[in-house]
C-alpha cells in the first residue's frame, strides 16, 4: 500500500441507517478523517465509512468524487451537486457618452459651488445650495440626463451665488 494510487482515496460516510452523509477525497485519508472529526457537521451522525482506492491520477479521483456526489446526492455535500453554470456575459446598459459627460460635469459643477447631495424621489438626487435656498434635481440614471440639466444646474448655481451670498 505504498504506491501513489493507494494514497488517492474516495471515501463515503454513512449514518446508522446506511444513509449517505458525505463523499470526499484525500491523499492522506487518516488526517482528513481527523479534520472531519473536529469540524464537520455530519461526523456525529457517521456510523460507517467506505474507502475506494486505485485511481490513476488526482484528476481521475476528483472526477469520481464529483460524479458520486451528483449521482448519490449525499446529505452534507452541496457544492458539487450541480454542474457549474455556463458563465453568462454581463449585460451593461448602452453607454451614452453625451449624457454621461453632462451628468459628470453637472455633479462636478455643483460640488465646486458648494451644493450638497441629498436623496430625492426614485432614481433622482437633489443638490441643495449651502443655505438650502436653491436646489436642482438630477436623475442619477445617465440615460435620462439631457442638455436641460446643465441649464438647470447653471441657473441654481447663479441664483445661489447672487442671492445667498448677499444675505
Amino acid at each position: 500500500m505504498n504506491s501513489a494510487a493507494d494514497k488517492l482515496v474516495l471515501y463515503r460516510f454513512f449514518d446508522a441507517d446506511d444513509g449517505l452523509l458525505y463523499v470526499g477525497i484525500s491523499v492522506n485519508v487518516w488526517a482528513r478523517f481527523s479534520q472531519h472529526r473536529q469540524d464537520s457537521a455530519f461526523f456525529p451522525e457517521a456510523a460507517t465509512v467506505t474507502m475506494q482506492r486505485g485511481f490513476a491520477s488526482s484528476f481521475e479521483l476528483l472526477a469520481a468524487e464529483t460524479a458520486a456526489i451528483r449521482a448519490e446526492k449525499p446529505r452534507f455535500n452541496v457544492h458539487k451537486r450541480q454542474k457549474p453554470a455556463v458563465p453568462q456575459p454581463t449585460l451593461k446598459p448602452p453607454v451614452n457618452t453625451e449624457s454621461d459627460g453632462l451628468l459628470t460635469g453637472a455633479i462636478k459643477q455643483l460640488n465646486t459651488a458648494g451644493f450638497t447631495k441629498r436623496p430625492a424621489k426614485g432614481s433622482h438626487t437633489r443638490w441643495t445650495c449651502s443655505r438650502s435656498t436653491y436646489s436642482v434635481v438630477i436623475p442619477t440614471h445617465s440615460a435620462k440626463v439631457n442638455s436641460d440639466i446643465r441649464h438647470q444646474v447653471n441657473k441654481a448655481i447663479q441664483l445661489c451665488q447672487n442671492e445667498c451670498e448677499d444675505t
